[in-house]
């Protein structure tokens, strides 16, 4: 039950347009939380990894007060033993 009202958090995050940072996050744990739920092996992957890699979160600042957005959705990849289990 959890993970259903924790999933439709997540998708209705989406739809209210561009997100800041914080709700960036709190979308990435509630997914986490969703995935973690149901004892799935998951990872960050392409721009969510690069932006968690470089800044810790979606964006970060840059010289001359600009501000690098690195990604503007959350891209996970999520590991299974066999093509059957998917």
């Amino acid at each position: 039950r959890r993970s259903e009202e924790l999933w439709a958090r997540l998708m209705a995050a989406g739809t209210r347009g561009e997100m800041d940072d914080e709700q960036y996050l709190r979308a990435l744990s509630d997914g986490a939380s969703v995935l973690n739920g149901l004892r799935l092996e998951w990872w960050p992957c392409r721009g969510t990894l690069i932006a968690l890699l470089r800044h810790g979160g979606r964006s970060g600042q840059l010289a001359r007060g600009r501000v690098d957005v690195v990604d503007h959705d959350i891209d996970v990849m999520v590991g299974v033993h066999a093509e059957e289990d998917w």
